[in-house]
């Protein structure tokens, strides 16, 4: 389901002046990344140290990757850290470009050059996320700048899974097969991730008390919040539009009592 996100507006201001955004909501977001000291003024304004998260991604994954032994699961993981270290060397590079004054230094060997800019922005978003304990937020978003295919399946693992078990919502359907339908998570980190979802039976297991809750992860540019609010959505929704951020499915098996 099309993410809708509500920043505080310290941080909305601060993407605001790294992605250029005009003064009219009807104006797309300009999507380039502006000179290192924007993004050091994003961190500044935040106090988020961008790289700092995403090094504590990456040691999170390290250690899931250690523990895992589903084939899926390893292969998100190897895929969340391959694109955390993609983030990390172009946010090295804006660095240098800085430092250097070397404009034309860039990373021509990641996803490609016209999505460099549209994976630098989506890191600040990420590395909030991260820091506010939002890690399926930041997970989801981080894996859809190197998935390639809509088709694609994404299996939440047991930690995400139970914070799903902690919710209202499960509460009022667990016991009860078969259920069928949609609903909506209302605040952190499932809010931030998945939003609204569908869920119903399933079989693949040949159980009867399984349910698979499931959630489209895209993007929809979104005019119901004011310009510098809705910065990080929109952005997100024209990372879609050139290809660089892929939709996919986001999918968690329950189990009923």
């Amino acid at each position: 389901m099309s993410r809708f996100f509500k920043f505080s507006l310290i941080v909305a201001l601060g993407l605001s002046m790294l992605f250029g955004v005009s003064e009219t909501v009807e104006a797309k977001v300009k999507v380039e990344v502006s000179n290192y000291e924007s993004f050091k003024l994003f961190e500044a304004q935040s106090g988020i140290d961008v790289r700092d998260e995403l090094v504590k991604m990456r040691e999170r994954f390290q250690v899931q990757l250690e523990n895992s032994v589903d084939d899926k699961i390893i292969n998100q993981i190897l895929l969340q850290i391959e694109q955390i270290n993609n983030s990390l060397t172009l946010i090295n590079d804006l660095e240098y470009q800085f430092i250097s004054k070397n404009e034309s230094v860039t990373t021509s060997s990641l996803i490609g050059l016209n999505c460099n800019d549209h994976i630098t922005q989506a890191a600040l978003i990420i590395a909030y996320f991260n820091s506010k304990g939002y890690s399926l937020a930041a997970e989801l978003l981080n894996y859809a700048f190197i998935n390639n295919s809509r088709s694609t399946v994404y299996n939440l693992n047991s930690t995400h899974v139970s914070k799903i078990y902690g919710t209202s919502w499960f509460a009022t359907i667990n016991g009860k097969y078969p259920v069928s339908g949609s609903n909506r998570f209302t605040s952190g980190d499932l809010y931030y991730a998945i939003n609204k979802f569908n869920f119903g039976p399933n079989s693949s297991y040949g159980y009867i008390d399984l349910i698979d809750l499931t959630d489209i992860y895209d993007y929809a540019y979104d005019q119901s919040y004011p310009t510098i609010q809705g910065v990080a959505v929109n952005a997100m929704v024209w990372a879609q539009s050139a290809g660089c951020l892929v939709p996919y499915t986001v999918k968690a098996t329950l189990k009923t009592k």
